[in-house]
Formats: C-alpha cells, sequence, structure tokens
C-alpha cells in the first residue's frame, strides 16, 4: 500500500478541488508504474493493483493503491530470511515443504528453504511517480 498525503502548510495556493485532482492523479499513475513493476508470473497480481477512492478528512487527503491478492505483501516485503521474520521458512505439520519449481518437471521435498528477498514494486511505483512530480 502506497500512501501520499498533504499537510496543511502545503495547501495555501491551492484550492481542495486541486488538491483533490492531483492526489487522485498521482495515484492513478502509482497503480500504473506498479502494475508494470510487480511480478509477473501469473498476472494476477499486476491485475489485482487499483488505485481507491481519494479521500478527505480535515486537511488530510489520501487515496490509497493496494492489491486484493493475500499474498499481494510477500513479494513486497518478502519472505523467510529476507522477511519481517528473519527466520527460514519451515513446514508447521509435516517433515517436508514439497513444490514444484517453475519451468519444473518434478516435485521437490526440503526440510526448510530461505525465502525471497522483497521486490519492492509498490514503494518504486511511488518513488518513480513522486521523482517525476519534479
Amino acid at each position: 500500500m502506497a500512501t501520499l498525503s498533504i499537510r496543511r502548510s502545503g495547501i495555501t495556493e491551492l484550492t481542495r478541488v486541486d488538491i483533490v485532482r492531483f492526489v487522485s492523479k498521482t495515484a492513478e499513475s502509482v497503480e500504473k508504474v506498479a502494475q508494470a513493476k510487480s511480478p509477473k508470473d501469473t498476472g494476477k497480481l499486476s491485475r489485482s493493483i487499483k488505485a481507491g477512492k481519494t479521500r478527505v478528512r480535515g486537511f488530510q487527503v489520501r487515496a490509497k493503491v493496494s492489491t486484493k491478492t493475500r499474498y499481494g505483501l510477500y513479494p513486497e516485503i518478502g519472505t523467510g530470511i529476507y522477511g519481517p521474520t528473519g527466520r527460514v521458512i519451515k513446514p508447521k505439520s509435516k517433515p517436508f515443504l514439497v513444490f514444484k519449481p517453475r519451468g519444473s518437471g518434478h516435485l521437490i521435498r526440503v526440510k526448510s528453504v530461505k525465502g525471497q528477498p522483497g521486490q519492492h514494486y509498490m514503494k518504486r511505483s511511488l518513488l518513480s511517480v513522486i521523482a517525476a512530480l519534479g
């Protein structure tokens, strides 16, 4: 999820409508860039990235860009030793993790995996849109 907030000190020359329009357009830009930068195994993650409605509360204007997939956060922040827990991934109820690697015709059985580093596609998208603003 990426959030852009403009505080009261930054709105002296802008009208409320201009600010809402600016935040909405920025969120739409982040959505498009995030769709392009996201991992594309099946395309489901990319297709699920959407900018939400722009919301105004007092002097804050916010728009959220997020994904509806249950796994969208994992490629963003990383898993296993690369993620927030910093631990290898082990099976919870069986002796092995079993999976079929992409492009392989056979199953692999392992006692643990390191996980995957975060790709930070949402963060990179937000930063690239902000950099393009000027």
